[in-house]
């Protein structure tokens, strides 16, 4: 039906002539004919019905797509559709990998008031952002300090005359870091022209998978992407090095954006 209000015409028979008798349905709603046999049946003459069908309502945000957020911060989940002044709001969560039932964390009723639910994983870090004044409305949630056991699906369900669901799945962004960059091989605390010197850079695990970078000025010499299970070592060798190797190497971790860098001079004698 879309969002723009229809109006049906049906005519019968009543015992006023010219009599109009409206009533209001939601979209989709099926009026059965005995509607008109039990209520109007005995009525005799010319009359016009006039059904006004009120809009379901429509999602007007986006369901359905992995939303990679960085661990410990406050993620907002996205909720926002057409539908008439009586829907009410309610929210589950099912968490990633759970075979177990959806869960409720949050419960707005159609003013906009939040109705209480069982305390839950995210209770004190739940807040709903929304607004139900405006046609447009918005049962938007925020969740504070979002953490990595915390990735799951969440449901926004539209209760008003049928009930509508939309479900956003929520990955964790976990940030790599580098723990350590160092060379090795030589012998003395010097680095020495015929040395065989090893360069290493050893990342936690970060998720989505980063990938690592080892560099000389804008010269890539080396790269990986991490393991998802354990810290990930990349190694870059040089067999009999000379002094031409002097000079400054960097270690890059790129996770979403995030671009932990170490740097690493060596002096070549």
């Amino acid at each position: 039906m879309g969002d723009t209000s229809a109006i049906f015409h049906a005519c019968g028979t009543a015992q006023l002539r010219n009599e109009q008798f409206k009533m209001s349905v939601m979209a989709g709603a099926k009026i059965s004919a005995y509607i008109f046999n039990t209520q109007f049946g005995s009525l005799s003459g010319p009359f016009a019905l006039d059904i006004l069908i009120l809009p379901l309502g429509v999602f007007t945000s986006t369901a359905g797509v992995i939303k990679y957020k960085r661990e410990y911060t406050t993620i907002e989940i996205p909720c926002t559709f057409n539908d008439n002044k009586f829907a009410s709001v309610v929210w589950y969560y099912k968490k990633r990998g759970s075979s177990g039932s959806l869960i409720t964390i949050y419960d707005v009723n159609p003013q906009g008031e939040t109705t209480t639910v069982d305390s839950n994983q995210f209770t004190g870090r739940i807040e709903f952002k929304g607004d139900f004044a405006n046609a447009n409305r918005d049962a938007t949630l925020a969740i504070e300090n979002f953490m990595k056991q915390d990735e799951g699906s969440f449901t926004c369900e539209v209760r008003a005359a049928r009930f509508h669901k939309q479900t956003v799945t929520i990955r964790v962004t976990v940030l790599s870091n580098i723990t350590e960059f160092k060379a090795f091989g030589n012998k003395t605390d010097e680095i020495v022209q015929g040395d065989n010197i090893t360069l290493s850079c050893t990342t936690t695990v970060g998720e989505p998978l980063p990938i690592i970078q080892m560099r000389k000025g804008i010269t890539v010499l080396n790269s990986c992407t991490a393991s998802s299970i354990s810290p990930t070592t990349l190694l870059y060798s040089f067999e009999r090095i000379s002094k031409d190797a002097s000079g400054t190497y960097s270690c890059q971790v790129n996770t979403d954006g995030f671009t932990p860098t170490r740097n690493l001079q060596l002096d070549v004698k």
